[in-house]
């Protein structure tokens, strides 16, 4: 198989996890305000100290030692 081939096949199953992660976040944040009772506030606030290892997460793609694009 074509490396470049492996490589998409790779980023597209990723992509889809990291939206079945962003789906799941928005259910459990809907479940925190509504059956928890959660302020919204306070889940901003949260939302907010989590956005920084989000972020280290995603911006560290592209770093593997096998990544044939450099």
């Amino acid at each position: 198989m074509n490396p470049r081939g492996h490589h998409a096949e790779r980023q597209g199953k990723r992509r889809l996890a990291v939206g079945a992660y962003i789906v799941l976040i928005f259910i459990a944040a809907l479940a925190a305000v509504f059956v928890f009772k959660v302020p919204s506030g306070t889940l901003f606030y949260v939302g907010l100290i989590a956005i920084c290892p989000l972020m280290h997460l995603f911006m560290g793609h592209g770093h593997d030692p096998d990544d044939s694009s450099r």
